[in-house]
């Protein structure tokens, strides 16, 4: 059979794949079988670790890795980066990846990426669950226990739909123009990100262990000052009908949003009453401040702390954190097992966690940063054509400084004016309201309405940029990215205020962040390429938004200095210079 699989392969020129796995972690996992479909409707299943000896032969195993490794045979795959790091990870090398089917359903907007749910909504065809080979709960069983006739046709049934939704999604991606970012972006990238989760990242767990120590002390001590605000009377501060009892009902503060449970008590709410501190009383702003704090810190130490020590890959000691292509709308990258974007950028026990992130030392690399310079504000400026802010970003200003000279009309900026101008440009983006306003400036709302129109007025490009975006979504119920990226909004024209606002927010937000986190994959890409090209040893170990980290190896950091300042800003042409500022170090922590 191995015979004519290899034969119609060759003939075919391209074959769908799916890998089963004793573990949902790629770089933790062995390879218990594959299958490969090169028409619809038919599919081999290769058994390679089931444990009732039914394997193929090494040497079979050697003529799959070659066609596997051809880079003139095609490959396509639903969830490419966690099949590939599967294969990488027991001795593959996978060339000419050309199709994502997850990829593709993301582009082109759909609400579920799963497999079976794909099936169900493109076939109508229900899809076997794989607790009916495998069990739930402590019966559970390892898919390598399962008899290799039912994990032929649960394989099997996975490779014949990847490469069925592939003819009807290439289809769509083209009539959607599409095709273009699934080709020269999305797909080149998957073989990136999975070298640079097979490359992990060392951290150090007693640094860890010991800021989890330090958190849980400062925990109880917040728990402790909630009880002597409250009398000795003890609340659970993560609970928001309990908090909510305490705050309106014994504290006097204003009713928040109320839902089905009771009234809101998350943070953005917390931090909203808190810009109202003049209408609370001492006891409430100390309360409503604790609990911020308390939370902060539970959630670092549950999500950080002490979650990453059980991350750690007992083979290689390294974390290898899992990127995902299609997490996000926008088109960035999202991240888990940790989520390193959520780690907070401006506070010092954010910062702590980072520190723990290191080189390795005992082979004397150093960790570098590379990040580009504001570059959502740049986009906005390219999008908008705004002529202060292009010419502010091409004389290399420092462009708050720059608006609050234009907003106020003066040369003598004042730290508070620097201040409102920077929560404006950054809140255009995000569409920022007079509301918006008064919660970050502690402004009326009033005053947050003029300092949106004054800058409205003096930014008249930013303010036509963002109509004219708001209308074409409004007629084509979608908006694009400066490469062809596309967000479908359905409920752009919504009769309902709130869910039409929400709409406008993401109308004007996506085609800035979205062109962000395009470059930023183009630039990955070309580095990639030029670090192989050089045969360097330095690895690409992480990406966050708009920066990217590297273990640098002896004797390549001007090497890499070089590469990146000219790579980074020449992976797309702006209207304005992009900047990128690196700095080095021998934790994330500690980058200077």
């Amino acid at each position: 059979f191995l015979n004519l699989m290899l034969k119609t392969i060759k003939e075919e020129g391209l074959f769908s794949f799916d890998t089963e796995t004793s573990s949902l972690h790629p770089f933790d996992s062995d390879l218990v079988g594959i299958s490969i479909s090169t028409q619809t409707h038919t599919g081999w299943y290769l058994p390679i670790g089931h444990k009732n000896n039914q394997n193929i032969s090494p040497g079979a195993l050697e003529f799959i890795k070659d066609v596997f490794k051809d880079p003139t045979i095609e490959k396509v795959a639903h969830n490419s980066n966690f099949d590939m790091s599967v294969l990488v990870n027991n001795g593959f090398k996978v060339n000419n990846l050309t199709f994502d089917t997850m990829i593709a359903a993301n582009l082109l907007g759909k609400r579920s990426l799963s497999l079976k749910n794909l099936s169900l909504e493109q076939f109508n065809e229900e899809m076997t669950p794989i607790e009916d080979l495998i069990g739930k709960g402590k019966d559970q069983i390892s898919f390598s226990e399962v008899p290799v006739k039912l994990a032929t046709a649960y394989s099997c049934a996975d490779s014949d739909k990847t490469l069925r939704l592939k003819n009807i999604f290439e289809e769509q991606l083209k009539k959607n123009g599409l095709l273009d970012v699934m080709k020269n972006i999305e797909i080149p990238l998957v073989p990136v990100i999975v070298k640079m989760q097979q490359n992990g990242v060392s951290v150090n767990i007693k640094k860890l262990s010991n800021l989890s120590h330090m958190l849980s002390k400062r925990i109880d001590i917040l728990e402790e000052k909630s009880k002597s605000i409250l009398g000795e009377r003890e609340i659970n501060l993560r609970s928001s009908q309990q908090l909510s009892k305490v705050l309106i009902e014994d504290l006097g503060v204003p009713e928040t949003k109320k839902t089905k449970t009771g009234y809101t008590m998350d943070a953005s709410t917390l931090e909203d009453l808190l810009s109202k501190r003049e209408q609370l009383n001492e006891k409430a702003v100390e309360l409503i401040k604790i609990v911020l704090e308390h939370r902060e810190f539970s959630k670092i130490k549950s999500t950080y702390t002490d979650a990453i020590p059980e991350l750690i890959n007992k083979n290689t000691s390294k974390l290898h954190t899992y990127f995902n292509q299609a997490g996000t709308a926008t088109g960035r990258l999202s991240s888990k097992d940790p989520n390193l974007q959520n780690i907070p950028v401006r506070t010092e026990i954010g910062n702590e966690v980072r520190k723990a992130f290191e080189s390795n030392i005992a082979e004397n690399c150093v960790l570098m940063s590379a990040d580009y310079s504001q570059i959502e504000l740049k986009i906005l400026a390219h999008l908008s054509e705004e002529p202060n802010l292009l010419d502010a970003f091409k004389n290399n200003e420092d462009i708050h400084d720059a608006t609050a000279r234009t907003m106020y009309e003066t040369d003598d900026v004042s730290k508070d004016q620097r201040r409102i101008a920077k929560i404006l440009n950054f809140g255009v983006i995000y569409g920022l309201s007079p509301h918006g306003v008064s919660r970050q400036t502690n402004l009326s709302r009033e005053d947050g309405k003029k300092f949106i129109e004054l800058y409205f007025g003096k930014y008249s490009g930013i303010k036509k940029y963002i109509d004219s975006v708001i209308d074409f979504a409004k007629k084509n119920k979608f908006v694009e990215t400066i490469t062809g990226r596309k967000r479908i909004l359905t409920e752009i024209n919504s009769p309902n205020f709130q869910v039409r606002s929400a709409s406008e927010r993401m109308a004007v937000n996506m085609p800035i962040q979205g062109s962000a986190a395009d470059v930023i994959k183009l630039a990955m890409i070309k580095i990639d390429e030029e670090i192989n090209n050089q045969k360097l040893s330095t690895k690409m170990i992480i990406q966050v938004h708009d920066e990217l980290i590297f273990e640098i190896s002896p004797g390549e950091l001007m090497e890499m200095q070089e590469m990146v300042t000219r790579l980074m800003p020449n992976a797309i042409e702006l209207k304005v210079p992009l900047n990128v500022e690196t700095k080095t170090g021998l934790t994330w922590g500690d980058m200077e």
